[in-house]
């Protein structure tokens, strides 16, 4: 029974290829196969742009949108005062957190302490 090998080349029959022996045309293949640094050099990367080609191509893509800003004011007149809850917005945090702890339902104690300091302000005020 013959092996794999010598049925596909019957001339080697078993022998060891020498060095001399070996098909070059096999080299040669390898080598039009390898790809030069310079073809894969700048696959991922995009060249940079001038700065003038980078702003045409923004101002490209603002031509089809709406212009970004801030929503245009509810009021019906626009000189009217703004309402003590928009300027609480526009206030430090610190001035007000104090009412807003306020707000919170008072312990017994505190309870206790403002009950007794306001009847102690109503006794000064009655004499």
């Amino acid at each position: 029974m013959q092996s794999v090998s010598q049925k596909l080349n019957p001339e080697r029959k078993g022998k060891k290829r020498r060095k001399s022996a070996v098909d070059t045309s096999e080299d040669i293949n390898e080598q039009s196969e390898l790809v030069t640094l310079s073809k894969i050099e700048n696959v991922c990367k995009k060249m940079r742009h001038d700065k003038e080609s980078r702003l045409a191509t923004v101002y490209a893509g603002r031509e089809g949108r709406e212009k970004y800003s801030k929503p245009k004011d509810k009021r019906q007149n626009s000189h009217a005062s703004t309402t003590n809850k928009e300027k609480l917005k526009n206030k430090p945090f610190m001035m007000v957190s104090k009412k807003y702890r306020s707000k919170t339902k008072k312990s017994f104690r505190e309870k206790q302490i403002a009950l007794r300091d306001s009847m102690i302000k109503q006794e000064k005020n009655n004499r």
